[in-house]
């Protein structure tokens, strides 16, 4: 199984909320012709490591979600980030999204040219 198919599958049973055989059926077959249609292709290993990254940032996600509720944020700026790996999209994909997946860091404009533009929230300055 590639990991296309893993994720569209998974993304098919989190979205219909049925664990069912048939449902598990129909979104086995969706998952495998959606994965047709990808010009880019990755494989299992990578879609493992990608779940390694989130389960490793998964605490400091929880953490800077209660900060935020708690305690509103008083700082907001701008920030330009060069991409580690720009030409490979799966890498850029996985850094944009370990990027997002915490609170207070967020991606609003990744360009051609292998730069993202982050939106960054502290409780550090002026209140």
């Amino acid at each position: 199984m590639s990991g296309p198919v893993v994720l569209a599958f998974c993304v098919w049973m989190l979205l219909t909320s049925d664990f069912s055989w048939i449902n598990g059926g129909i979104g086995l077959i969706a998952a495998v012709l959606v994965s047709l249609l990808q010009p880019y292709r990755f494989s299992l290993v990578q879609f493992l490591k990608l779940v390694f990254l989130i389960i490793l940032n998964l605490p400091r996600a929880i953490a800077e979600t209660f900060l935020m509720v708690l305690a509103p944020h008083r700082q907001e700026r701008y920030q330009e980030r060069r991409l580690k790996h720009p030409d490979d999209p799966w890498a850029a994909f996985v850094e944009i999204f370990i990027i997002t997946f915490t609170p207070f860091s967020l991606v609003v404009q990744a360009e051609s040219r292998g730069r993202t533009r982050l939106h960054i929230i502290s409780r550090k300055g002026p209140s």
